[in-house]
């Protein structure tokens, strides 16, 4: 429900928006990997999680939708969230948060389940041959940043470079690590074969504790 002064920022996924109960399931072959709920100081929750493409293509504009059930086992809540990446290609993974402002106050159980999303039988305009070179993870105080350079290696030249960091706190293994928080970045570019530009992500993620941080990069043709 919207409300008189509501801000609104689009496109996603920089601001997950409330669109209804409603969601369609589509033959993607995307899991989720982790899913933590957070609930803040001032009584709002935050959602944080990650899917993990297991297809043979990559697939893009992925949602997914979060159903916080209550002790008696009904759905007291539907929140819908992009994922953080534009793109997700074979064996990657990818990072999606959504803060719920005025979450149920009896305790929840999430579960979750891909509404939205397109298989990518050729790339089309993206632009995938970029690699994340000389990055460093710093984390301390509640912090976290990476920075490093994006190369293209590949014979196009690249525009639009987004850059996106997954952190990671102490819970779980390598396989199920808690995402505590991502940080996204666009480079105009133009970036041409052979190179490189340079990247840098922070902020306080809001999971906690962060220990690990994981970069991708997609881009578009220019």
């Amino acid at each position: 429900l919207l409300q008189i002064g509501q801000a609104l920022v689009l496109p996603p996924p920089a601001t997950p928006i409330f669109s209804g109960e409603s969601a369609t399931p589509v033959p993607l072959r995307v899991d989720v990997a982790t899913i933590q709920l957070v609930r803040t100081p001032v009584g709002s929750m935050w959602l944080l999680g990650e899917v993990v493409n297991n297809g043979d293509f990559a697939v893009a504009g992925l949602q997914v939708r979060i159903d916080l059930m209550g002790p008696e086992g009904a759905s007291l809540m539907s929140v819908p969230a992009w994922v953080a990446t534009g793109i997700v290609r074979t064996g990657e993974r990818a990072p999606f948060a959504v803060l719920v402002r005025e979450p149920p106050d009896a305790d929840v159980q999430p579960v979750v389940s891909i509404s939205g999303g397109d298989t990518l039988l050729e790339q089309g305009s993206y632009y995938l041959d970029l690699a994340v070179v000389d990055s460093d993870v710093t984390i301390g105080n509640g912090q976290a940043s990476v920075a490093g350079m994006v190369e293209n290696v590949g014979q196009e030249t690249a525009a639009a470079v987004t850059v996106v960091a997954t952190f990671y706190g102490a819970q779980g293994d390598d396989d199920h690590r808690s995402v505590s928080g991502y940080a996204q970045q666009t480079i105009d570019g133009p970036l041409a074969p052979g190179e490189r530009l340079p990247f840098e992500l922070s902020g306080t993620p809001p999971g906690g504790e962060t220990i690990d941080a994981s970069v991708v990069v997609y881009g578009r043709i220019q």
